[in-house]
């Protein structure tokens, strides 16, 4: 928390800005909408109303900033709300937050505000509406917290979910108004009107289940018998209310229908359009995403955008749009493959015939984009171009005339077309011919910038010209106007993003500053960089022009859809957000909020396009992540087998046989289209238009995120070096392999298509291009394809932080989905012709639809789990001693399919399935939950449900959530201290410069030192690192070795074969894993001396004694997993007869921890509380009392986990599952009750005097205990005991934690600074040696020994009765001060003086001063004795 503070306070002001409005602003969202449901039930008055939003105004205020809280209007009342973030990305981040806020609950999601101290204070004066609000956290407050609607009611709600004539808008009615005459009947009324709620909370919150979908039906119920209690006036409005909402929205299709019926009689549309986007597909009176209530609306919108392809479009718009994308891929084929031969043909002219390169490109400049505009025919203009063409070599005239014929043809579409307003026809008849035919850099390039040089003539020339048209100007007018002129041309490069407003702005030139004059003069030109190369023209002109025609379509289209339907001319109830210019016959025009942003110029790219140091960072993050993806999947070796193995198995999934030698060749041959003019060519460019090619998922983000970019940094390095030449090489390999298994499944789905379509009579036969639609459509359904990836998903490949691979996962989920749905469809389709009597057909479609399935099954459903089987039948390992070998495994890997063998030496190897399956990522959830419901004969569907909520979210949902690779290292070191997820310190991947993150004394030290910065960017190069590079680095580290570093043995075929694939299995010989098993040993003491470390943070003063019993509780709980887990380890290392108790010990285990991993009876041993704990809880409880009930209550807790086992097989399970004795169980149980623990009757309750009491941890009288710990009858500590544990923290802090864990680590000397002298363990230094080695366990009563001595200096140095004169914390301060600066230095002191004559002021001063105490060494000040020597004075001022 400390560091995110420190994070926080280096932000500019705008960026504080914006993350308030985020992540403050995602709890406002939960809040706000917590307190409108409570209104709802409490129904409060005016006045606290307006008491409530002017707490939240103020308390806002405080933790955003005034500048970002606002009032907005909310229904007819204003609300306190904290502005939205200016950023789309940063919106998203707060709806998501919102979203998990809802999903998690009102109270959790609350936590992180709940924990600011001013909060905690407010809340006692906080209104009672607020209050109320926080005990509002049931399945409808779910239905309602991830969006923030400004205006909605229950009634509202209510009316827009109630269909018309299915009986709740009676039955309503009828519970509110009418008297029910039995129980019976009014139970009936009861149960329908809770289905309804149920039904709230389900379509409102996305996804419910079990007790969390009940709840919701409760609070309806509940509020309607308050409203019936109220009288016949709030039964009324309610009623009313919620009918006028149903009205509202059968209004709406009424309206819609009466329109479009008479636009088409009018003939101002044709065909009935997209009526049936009104249609809802779950009952409801109108389909969500044109409900007049808003939060119905908003919430179907950001489950669209966040879980389907078509996001906030109609279906049919999406279609129309996935058509015109596809169209413009058609034209950029058509204009690559024109572009390409041509360029080919003239290298060959050259190469033949040596004539100048430069000065044939002039001469088919001139051929290609003459204007002939002095020609007045057609005809003759075309025979002036034919007499042209000639002067060419033949070799190159066909390429000429094509471009010129793409070219001619994309402005007569633009020139021609009925979609243009006259404005716009104007400006494409004054501008087109001259435009096209001359491009410039300006508005082609984005990262064109003019030289120096020609920028200086062009203002020479433009100053030239005002001087011409205005002499009595001045010249420092003249110079002003010009440079205004010459902004105007450059302009900002965000207004030229499209072919429509590049020619506005050259339009704008033409006239405004040249005075409408055809021909832009040449300084201008050249500043506007213009292009001499007739390729390099048409490519950018003709892909700019093929892109607006496609669009003016596409409008023209959709507007035909849509008029009156969710197109308007007016602003009509929910469509009154109009349409900007630049959208053809849509502009002007009226639609939804949620329509309307898919008709916006450019995009939001969030702090990707800000210009301060923060948008930099963020943006190079960003780069920086799209480069380390590139490294690890195009510029992997290993990752293109990975690739085309998927491939394979999607095909194979599908019934689709990719090595058929037919589609093979063909295949291929599309492939190399690039260089086969022609019919090969062409057959491409239908493929592009029909969405098959370029549409892989990997590179679709890689793409994506230069083109994101380019706009915003055109110059930037990292974004230069994506979109290097070399790296688009190794896309494309990436795209074809892809494209591969496309066009050969879109073939073999032809042949099959066009079988069926000869089967059936002549009248249902279908065109040659229905049937080349629908095999294109089923190679989009069933094979991965960027453009359906959902667009919220899309989005999260701008932000550096969010998910790693999300697109394939994503796909793989639909992908799944639809090869399922399709082969039952074509079974049931087979099934349907058969009966009707063509058999034939009815067969062909049956056996497609049967071997669909029957592929699906065997290659995605059972495929791995056949391989994992089979190899495990070969290795003749059983069951067991597979799932042994499996623990040994990486976490990833534990719910992993395996591949099973063994090594010569007859011991396991395994590897990993599942990152080579395709159908992993959807499969595995079902895969646990069918392993729980085999398990588990009492599983029930209840069971089932809830699981798989849980299970979907944490396989499926978390790594969307997942650190990116770059991420990772940047959270390891500035959030994480320096420590990876596993708590280790972070080292350097190369064997040059500094290896280990060096820890400070503070944050800024660690995260400034110079070492520690080199080894973070160590980790991000290695993360940008390519991932054939690292392969070879792997590969090379096994050359001439038998072991790894961890003992695992290498065999040399294995490892070449996992270099050259990426597969390979890790070899389990005994050596490693007991390696694997002294690490995890390791790691479980460490994680036990964290959850002890959290108990010592837990005991504070005055702390209550409910809370430290909770903490106390939590942690045993997180401690219990550990240790259950290190248990199932050791069972499965004694089936593979490793030393156990050998390599327990030598990790450190104490005594007591080394004896609950040995022998028959394994069950949890709790925490416990040390007698150091017991202490620190003594010294801040209230009384003796109360701590002797927070020490009885922790024996009981004890007692009861003590009985809990850790391995736990079925047999156990179910009778634990009877007597409800499950380890969750009696966490929660004990949680519940913490504070009131039941005891036994043999605790005492008299008043006896509580030091005779028994110590219920020790069973010894805690007057003998008290003794041991240091406790006179006064209560003070024993001052040697007191020193000995002053010492050990300041010596070595770390030792200190370990000692107190009861850990016993090894130790060697060491020397604390290079002039020091050898020293161990806890500061020893008598006798020690640099080579000298020991123990904690041995160090401990050496140092007590040492201290001892110490004490004995001190009193032979200041005398016995001085030294009696002290108090116990000054004896211990004057031993620790002794202890540390020698007692030869404190002799010859002045500090000893002062001492002696009982001047504790001189000696405090000459003892511990920061000056001028004992706080240098070789005359230098050094901070660590600085602070020694405070808590010293400290300790003897106490």
């Amino acid at each position: 928390m400390i560091q995110i503070q420190n994070l926080y306070n280096l932000l500019n002001e705008e960026q504080k800005k914006n993350f308030n409005r985020t992540v403050l602003g995602a709890g406002s969202d939960v809040v706000r909408e917590t307190i409108e449901l409570s209104r709802l039930v409490t129904n409060p008055d005016q006045q606290e109303i307006d008491e409530t939003e002017k707490y939240l105004q103020n308390l806002y205020r405080a933790f955003a900033g005034v500048e970002n809280v606002e009032m907005v209007k909310r229904g007819e009342r204003e609300v306190a709300a904290i502005k939205e973030p200016e950023s789309g990305a940063l919106e998203f981040t707060r709806d998501i937050g919102a979203f998990v806020g809802s999903m998690v609950g009102v109270g959790k999601a609350a936590k992180p505000l709940q924990a600011l101290g001013a909060i905690k204070k407010a809340e006692k004066v906080a209104p009672i509406t607020t209050k109320v609000a926080q005990t509002v956290a049931t399945g409808e407050v779910a239905a309602q917290l991830s969006i923030n609607p400004y205006e909605e009611t229950l009634a509202g709600v209510i009316g827009s979910m109630i269909k018309e004539n299915d009986g709740l808008e009676g039955d309503i009615k009828k519970y509110l108004l009418d008297p029910l005459t039995s129980s019976q009947e009014k139970t009936e009324l009861e149960n329908r009107l809770a289905l309804l709620g149920e039904g709230l909370g389900l379509t409102g919150a996305v996804a419910l289940t079990g007790k969390a979908l009940k709840a919701s039906a409760t609070p309806l119920l509940n509020k309607l018998t308050e409203i019936r209690n109220r009288g016949e006036k709030a039964t009324t409005d309610f009623i009313n209310t919620m009918s006028g909402y149903k009205k509202l929205d059968a209004q709406q299709k009424k309206v819609a229908l009466s329109k479009r019926k008479k636009d088409i009689a009018e003939g101002k549309v044709v065909g009935e359009g997209d009526v049936k986007a009104l249609e809802s597909k779950l009952d409801q009176p109108i389909n969500l995403q044109f409900s007049q209530n808003d939060l119905l609306r908003n919430t179907n919108d950001i489950a669209r955008r966040l879980f389907t392809p078509q996001g906030g479009r109609t279906e049919l718009m999406h279609e129309k749009f996935l058509k015109t994308e596809n169209t413009k891929e058609k034209w950029n084929a058509t204009i690559n493959h024109v572009a390409g031969n041509l360029n080919r043909a003239i290298d060959e002219v050259v190469s033949k015939t040596g004539r100048n390169k430069e000065g044939l490109l002039e001469q088919i400049n001139k051929v290609a984009f003459s204007d002939y505009k002095n020609i007045k025919t057609a005809k003759a203009r075309q025979a002036m171009f034919d007499s042209s063409l000639k002067s060419l070599p033949k070799e190159i005239q066909p390429f000429v005339r094509q471009m010129r014929e793409t070219q001619d043809e994309l402005s007569r579409l633009m020139t021609k077309t009925d979609y243009l307003t006259d404005e716009q026809k104007r400006l494409y008849q004054d501008n087109l011919g001259s435009y096209v035919r001359k491009s410039y850099r300006l508005y082609n390039q984005p990262g064109y910038k003019p030289d120096k040089s020609v920028a200086k003539d062009a203002k020479e020339y433009l100053k030239s010209e005002i001087r011409r048209n205005n002499s009595t100007l001045t010249d420092d007018e003249v110079i002003l106007r010009a440079e205004a002129q010459y902004n105007d041309i450059i302009g900002n490069r965000k207004d030229v993003q499209n072919f429509n407003s590049s020619l506005e702005r050259f339009d704008k030139i033409r006239r405004e500053i040249f005075q409408g004059r055809k021909d832009i003069p040449t300084p201008i030109r050249n500043l506007l960089g213009e292009i001499d190369n007739p390729v390099e023209k048409f490519i950018h002109s003709a892909t700019k022009l093929s892109s607006a025609v496609e669009d003016l379509k596409f409008h023209k289209d959709i507007f035909n859809d849509g008029k009156n339907i969710y197109f308007y001319s007016n602003k009509t109830g929910i469509f009154n957000t109009q349409i900007p210019q630049g959208f053809g016959q849509l502009s002007g025009q009226y639609t939804t909020p949620e329509l309307q942003r898919y008709f916006t110029i450019g995009k939001n790219l969030g702090w990707n396009e800000a210009d301060n140091w923060g948008g930099v960072v963020w943006r190079n993050l960003t780069l920086l992540k799209g480069i380390s993806q590139s490294a690890k999947t195009v510029w992997s070796h290993a990752t293109h087998v990975k690739n085309i193995a998927g491939g394979f198995q999607m095909s194979l999934a599908n019934g689709t046989n990719p090595l058929d030698p037919k589609r093979v060749s063909e295949t291929l041959n599309v492939l190399r289209a690039k260089t086969k003019p022609g019919e090969v060519q062409e057959f491409y460019e239908e493929l592009a238009g029909r969405g098959i090619l370029n549409k892989g998922v990997v590179a679709g983000d890689l793409r994506g995120l230069v083109s994101d970019l380019e706009g915003v940094a055109p110059n930037n390095v990292l974004l230069k070096i994506l979109n290097s030449g070399i790296n688009k090489k190794a896309q494309n390999l990436y795209i074809a392999e892809d494209d591969f298994f496309k066009i050969n499944m879109y073939l073999g789905e032809q042949q099959y298509l066009k079988r069926l379509n000869d089967a059936l009579p002549a009248g249902q036969r279908l065109s040659d291009e229905a049937l080349k639609d629908e095999a294109a459509r089923t190679v989009r359904d069933v094979l991965p394809n960027y453009d359906l990836v959902p667009e919220k998903l899309k989005e999260l490949r701008r932000t550096p932080i969010f998910g790693r691979f999300f697109s394939f996962m994503a796909e793989s989920v639909r992908i799944s989905v639809n090869s399922l749905t399709r082969g039952v469809r074509e079974v049931n389709q087979g099934k349907q012709l058969i009966g009707a009597g063509n058999s034939k057909a009815g067969g062909i479609q049956l056996e497609r639809g049967l071997r669909r399935l029957a592929s699906f099954t065997t290659v995605a459903g059972g495929g791995a789990l056949a391989l994992e089987k089979g190899s495990q039948a070969l290795s003749g390992l059983n069951q067991e001693e597979v799932e042994a070998a499996k623990k040994f495994l990486p976490d990833y890997m534990q719910n992993s399919r395996i591949f099973v063998t063994v090594t010569p030496e007859g011991e396991p190897a395994i590897g990993n399935i599942s990152s080579w399956d395709a159908f992993d990522f959807p499969k595995k959830p079902l895969q646990i939950l069918v392993n729980r419901a085999l398990s588990d004969e009492k599983y029930t569907e209840e069971n089932f449900f809830i699981d798989a909520g849980l299970t979907i979210l944490n396989e499926m949902v978390s790594p969307f959530l997942g650190e990116s690779i770059i991420q990772e290292q940047l959270s390891n070191y500035f959030l994480r201290g320096g420590r990876d997820l596993d708590g280790k310190l972070i080292t350097n991947p190369y064997p040059v410069g500094p290896q280990r993150f060096e820890e400070g004394e503070n944050y800024f030290e660690s995260t400034l030192d110079i070492d520690n910065l080199i080894i973070l960017l160590s980790n991000i190069v290695k993360s940008a690192e390519p991932g054939t590079v690292s392969s070879i680095s792997r590969y090379a580290d096994t050359w001439d070795k038998e072991e790894t570093r961890f003992n695992q043995d290498i065999y040399k075929e294995e490892s070449l074969i996992k270099f050259l694939t990426g597969f390979g299995v890790q070899p389990l010989n005994k050596e490693y894993l007991e390696n694997v098993y002294s690490f995890k040993v390791s790691d479980f003491a460490k994680k036990k001396s964290m959850r002890r470390n959290n108990l010592y943070r837990a005991i504070e003063p005055d702390m209550k004694a409910e809370d430290f019993i909770n903490q106390y509780l939590d942690q045993n709980q997180k401690y219990y997993r550990e240790f259950s887990k290190l248990h199932r380890l050791t069972e499965a290392a004694e089936m593979f007869d490793l030393p156990i108790f050998d390599l327990i010990q030598d990790s450190g285990f104490n005594r007591q921890d080394l004896a609950t991993f040995i022998g028959k009876r394994r069950n949890f041993q709790p925490l416990g509380l040390t007698e150091n704990l017991q202490l620190q809880i003594l010294e801040n409880s209230k009384s003796f009392d109360e701590f002797y009930d927070i020490v009885s209550d922790i024996n009981e807790i004890d007692r009861q986990l003590s009985n809990l086992p850790v391995l736990i097989d079925n047999e156990i399970y179910k009778v634990m599952e009877e007597e409800e004795s499950q380890p969750e169980q009696v966490f929660e149980r004990l949680q519940k009750t913490a504070g009131g623990i039941v005891r036994g009757p043999d605790v005492p309750f008299t008043k006896e005097n509580p030091a005779d009491r028994i110590n219920p941890l020790t069973g010894e009288p805690y007057q003998e205990q008290m003794s041991r710990l240091g406790f006179a009858e006064g209560g003070s500590p024993d001052y040697l005991d007191l020193a000995f544990d002053f010492i050990a923290k300041h010596e070595d802090e770390k030792l200190y934690n370990q000692m107190k864990a009861g850990e016993n680590p090894k130790l060697q000397a060491y020397l604390p600074t290079p002039d020091d002298v050898a020293t161990i363990g806890l500061g020893r230094t008598r006798g020690v040696t640099m080579d000298t080695t020991s123990t904690l366990n041995e160090e401990i009563p050496l140092t007590k020994k040492e201290i001892n001595l110490v004490n004995n200096e001190a009193i032979k140095s200041i005398g016995q009765e001085n030294f009696n004169s002290l108090n116990d914390r000054q004896k211990a301060s004057v031993i620790s001060l002794i202890y540390n600066v020698g007692i030869t230095n404190f002799n010859n002191s002045k500090a000893r003086n002062a001492l002696i004559k009982k001047d504790y002021s001189t000696f405090k001063k000459e003892a511990f001063d920061p000056e001028i105490g004992f706080v240098k060494q070789d005359d230098k000040v050094l901070k660590g004795l600085q602070k020694r020597r405070l808590e010293e004075q400290l300790l003897f001022e106490q």
